[in-house]
């Protein structure tokens, strides 16, 4: 069937033309200035610039300099530098949408190809990308320069969807295999995240037996995943660990039923992006029950009527794949939208194959409505990543979580709004008391009080608990500047005591601890007996010095606003 009795493939280029132009108008905000926030932008984009070989960027990662070291992602942060040392322009976003609309354009080839009736379906095929390409829940990894690594991550793999289901058909699939095998190895050192995706690829062989050469790319698939984990495993658990003092990385206490919320979450999120968020959300948000229940059900519809049947259970799969990794140990990140740019796939390829099947007569048309509606509340959510301010401010406002609530009660504080900040920290204190974030947060809000009297501060910072190392370096300075020697040796040695609690709170860095040394140290006449305590303290912490490094050698001119990423 010919659509609007216009040449197929005339409409077809119109579509992409359509859709390229829609994405661009969208992001345009974000074309033109180039933010660059403090939301792991500047740390990421940091230990990247001006490398100039291999050596070099060898070096600092094996120096600690280096943050959530993804070689793949590394390199092309290098080559936008570069592009920008040539010609002036802004690449950063430019890049990340390129890589969004490839991804789109190689979402519509896979329907095309799980479609044995291409033509009959050519509408509905469209919907569903558009769907896809215009969803909120898929911006904050376009919108935010370190979503990087999952777009290209979910670039590669689906590419290498893609050449694997031509392989049913291709006359040279050995040649395909390469590719496949190339663009896997590519996709895991974007962002692990994929690293599961060979068990996809096993599992369509299983129903598929047309696709041809597959044992022996599925072995060579094999031997590259149980690398790449190994790889992994051996940096986020040593290295990783040492850099960032651990930062979010610990098990959860809540076993199998987090996981299970979380899943349920990200189900919900694809079919109704309506509370997509730039940051981590709620484990406690009611959406996560709904989406597990609605989940269920939907599972249990799919097995009982068989609708799709193989196909639609390996897609079904694609989908959860790539989430077990971040749900079976659920970290500080509860459930993030940018876990979903693969994963998400999964399932709308799968509602596809439903609805094709269902034979329902306005299938496309409510489904690029829809497409509609989330294109027009994506125009308003895309302008958050303006600045830092804003993404943290609108995540507070629509699901105030524990992450929201840190960084929105840090910005006031840099305001001066200390009133306001202390209610906040309140309310962390109250949603999780664990937090790694409040003692730090509620000793800035004592300490750079100015209408808070010394004795106050003492006071107040003695009631704070956990006590972080951070605190005890402001009680020691209170003390000190009281000339009360006891109570500033006895927060010192508080401090050098406990390494590993440093480590673990390492907002207290190492230039902090040498500048009391040589002030605190020399005013009380105990230098000699510090300087000691120092070297054997700084031997254990040698790596925790990455965050000040990289933000002094590393500032952002914003036209907007200049001072935003500024370093305190």
């Amino acid at each position: 069937m010919k659509l609007f009795f216009i040449d197929n493939q005339k409409v077809q280029r119109f579509l992409y033309i359509l859709l390229a132009a829609l994405l661009l108008f969208s992001f345009y905000p974000l074309l033109s200035s180039d933010p660059i926030t403090s939301y792991d932008d500047q740390l990421l984009l940091g230990g990247v610039d001006n490398l100039h070989s291999f050596t070099e960027y060898k070096e600092k990662i094996l120096a600690g300099k280096i943050l959530d070291v993804q070689p793949v992602r590394d390199l092309s942060y290098i080559i936008d530098f570069k592009l920008q040392s040539f010609f002036p322009l802004h690449s950063f976003h430019l890049t990340n949408l390129l890589l969004w609309i490839g991804i789109c354009f190689f979402f519509k080839r896979i329907l095309d190809l799980i479609d044995d009736k291409k033509e009959d379906h050519q509408w509905l095929i469209w919907s569903v990308v558009f769907l896809y390409a215009l969803s909120p829940v898929f911006t904050s990894s376009v919108a935010w320069i370190a979503g990087r690594k999952h777009l290209l991550s979910t670039f590669f793999t689906v590419w290498a969807t893609y050449l694997f289901l031509k392989m049913r058909s291709s006359p040279a699939p050995l040649k395909n295999s390469s590719g496949i095998i190339i663009l896997y190895i590519l996709a895991v050192f974007s962002q692990p995240i994929n690293i599961l995706w060979p068990l996809f690829v096993f599992i369509y062989s299983y129903f598929d037996k047309k696709i041809s050469e597959r044992k022996k790319l599925l072995i060579s698939l094999a031997v590259i995943a149980v690398i790449g984990l190994a790889i992994n495993l051996y940096y986020y658990g040593s290295l990783y660990e040492q850099i960032t003092a651990g930062d979010g990385k610990y098990d959860s206490a809540y076993g199998p039923g987090l996981s299970l919320l979380a899943l349920g979450r990200y189900f919900y999120l694809t079919l109704f992006p309506f509370d997509s968020l730039p940051v981590s959300h709620y484990q406690g948000s009611w959406e996560n029950m709904v989406g597990m229940v609605l989940m269920i059900i939907f599972l249990f519809w799919v097995y009982k009527r068989r609708v799709g049947a193989a196909v639609v259970f390996c897609f079904i799969a694609y989908f959860f794949l790539p989430l077990i990794p971040v749900t079976y140990k659920i970290t500080r990140i509860f459930c993030s939208d940018t876990y979903l740019l693969n994963a998400s796939l999964g399932l709308y390829a799968a509602l596809f194959l439903i609805f094709k099947n269902a034979k329902f007569k306005y299938s496309a048309a409510l489904v690029f409505a829809y497409a509609g509606i989330l294109f027009y509340i994506n125009l308003g959510y895309i302008n958050i990543f303006e600045s830092t301010e804003s993404i943290f401010s609108y995540a507070y406002a629509k699901e105030a979580t524990p992450m929201s609530i840190v960084n929105v009660a840090d910005s006031l504080v840099k305001q001066g709004k200390y009133a306001n900040a202390k209610t906040l920290v309140s309310q962390l204190e109250v949603m999780e008391p664990d937090n790694r974030f409040y003692p730090k947060l509620m000793s800035d809000v004592i300490y750079k009080d100015p209408l808070v009297k010394n004795e106050e501060k003492i006071k107040g910072l003695e009631l704070i608990k956990p006590k972080a190392p951070v605190v005890y370096l402001r009680l020691a300075l209170l003390h000190s500047n009281q000339g009360n020697t006891a109570g500033f040796k006895d927060n010192v040695d508080k401090i050098f005591s406990d390494p590993q609690g440093y480590i673990r709170n390492s907002y207290l860095r190492n230039e902090q601890v040498v500048a009391l040394i040589k002030v605190g140290c020399e005013k009380n006449k105990i230098e000699v007996e510090c300087k000691n305590q120092y070297e054997a303290f700084s031997k254990v912490v040698k790596f925790n010095n990455w965050r000040p490094e990289l933000y002094k050698n590393f500032y952002f001119e914003s036209k907007n606003n200049p001072n935003e990423l500024a370093y305190e």
